[in-house]
């Protein structure tokens, strides 16, 4: 399984927005589903990734974001590795209260 994982997170670095959401989508399943822990060259890309979703003025990156988030949060290596990214923490907050807008 890590091989397909990683051909399909070679398509995050594509410059092309659809491409990168759709990749973000397929990989949030993929990752979400998976019932062995997530390698860490996987998994970091793809946290660095969302960040820079999270951060992003495109309304639809940082939603996406959110998704992929609230679906991979649940698993502890995912949670742990998020604490290690201020960037998501912060783009996450910032998601938060211009929802309250």
């Amino acid at each position: 399984m890590t091989h397909i994982l990683d051909a399909i997170s070679s398509a995050l670095d594509v410059q092309d927005d659809v491409v990168q959401l759709k990749t973000a989508q397929i990989l949030t399943v993929f990752l979400s589903s998976e019932t062995s822990p997530i390698a860490p060259n996987i998994l970091q890309p793809f946290l660095n990734t969302l960040s820079s979703f999270l951060i992003s003025s495109f309304p639809h990156k940082r939603d996406l974001a959110v998704q992929c988030l609230e679906a991979l949060l649940p698993r502890r290596e995912v949670r742990k590795a998020v604490w290690r990214i201020p960037q998501i923490i912060q783009g996450y907050e910032g998601e938060m209260y211009s929802n309250l807008d």
